[in-house]
């Protein structure tokens, strides 16, 4: 059984509307490791429970943004 799986989810920019967010994209390769490890290192890093205004950058130029989501 898989304890627990570090891999990047990569992103699509999608515009809705006047909405922009990003779009997870699940098609990725997973491979488990040990939780308790990377259990610590995660709160070592955690983020502030306030979260800045700009955490989340948008897209800047020449980035393809989807018209609908995937």
């Amino acid at each position: 059984m898989c304890d627990t799986e570090i891999g990047v989810f990569g992103s699509y920019w999608v515009q809705n509307g006047t909405h922009l967010r990003p779009f997870a994209d699940f098609n990725t390769e997973h491979v488990c490791r040990r939780f308790d490890p990377i259990r610590a290192w995660a709160e070592e890093r955690q983020i502030p429970e306030k979260v800045p205004d700009d955490f989340m950058e948008e897209p800047g130029e020449g980035v393809y943004i989807l018209d609908e989501f995937p």
